[in-house]
């Protein structure tokens, strides 16, 4: 009994962190720089989507 309850936890686990990667890849997958650690064109988006200062 209880090792049967602690299978379906950890098949509900399993199942529930392959469904997460999948959306992380799919949501990454529109992002050209994901898992780009410092290259150029990476920095040069981050400056481009810092906010313009407000004019007085």
């Amino acid at each position: 009994m209880l090792q049967t309850i602690l299978t379906y936890i950890i098949l509900a686990l399993s199942i529930a962190y392959a469904l997460y990667s999948i959306y992380k890849a799919i949501q990454s997958a529109k992002n050209p720089c994901y898992g780009c650690e410092g290259c150029p064109l990476k920095e040069a988006k981050k400056r481009q989507k810092a906010p313009c200062p407000k004019k007085k």
